[in-house]
């Protein structure tokens, strides 16, 4: 059988193990002071990042991100699975609707509105996440409500007509 991951949002960060480390978010600081994080030293000294999972302790290396998953679990990833699997997001805020977004694009200079392309950008995204998802007769958690509403080439339109808005060069 196969299987495809559902599109889910995780915390991470990578580990450099040096004084260039510039993140240390908050979940790992407590993990480290509760202990389900500790460090030690392979074969050949180097540092290394031991993390207590429910699956036994995983051994992170310098350059491997650090992942904080949906039921708060921490974990290890290589960095070229990590690559092939996630890419950077942004939490989505929606403060109003798509088709608003639409409106007020067409109403105004939308490359001189960073904040209203940054909002069309997030709803833009979760739309074509979600028309995938459709695509592929899979459920989306969250989009049951709005499809009551909107059928799927409605989305498609406003999808179409919010990218027009903001790349009105790129789409012709």
């Amino acid at each position: 059988m196969l299987f495809k991951k559902r599109p889910v949002q995780v915390e991470a960060f990578k580990w450099t193990a040096d004084h260039d480390q510039t993140e240390a978010p908050e979940w790992i600081v407590a993990a480290i002071k509760d202990g389900r994080v500790w460090f030690g030293r392979d074969s050949l000294n180097n540092v290394t990042m031991i993390i207590s999972t429910l699956a036994g302790n995983m051994t992170a290396t310098p350059g491997d991100w650090i992942i904080k998953g949906v039921a708060d679990e921490i974990y290890p990833c290589k960095p070229e699975i990590f690559e092939r699997t996630y890419r950077a997001s942004t939490p989505v805020n929606f403060e109003r609707p798509a088709g608003d977004i639409v409106v007020a694009l067409r109403q105004e200079d939308a490359t001189n509105n960073q904040s209203l392309l940054d909002e069309a950008a997030r709803v833009i995204e979760r739309m074509r996440d979600a028309l995938h998802e459709i695509d592929a007769g899979e459920g989306y958690p969250g989009m049951r409500s709005l499809l009551t509403v909107l059928n799927k080439e409605m989305m498609q339109q406003i999808a179409h007509e919010a990218l027009e808005s903001c790349f009105p060069n790129e789409n012709a």
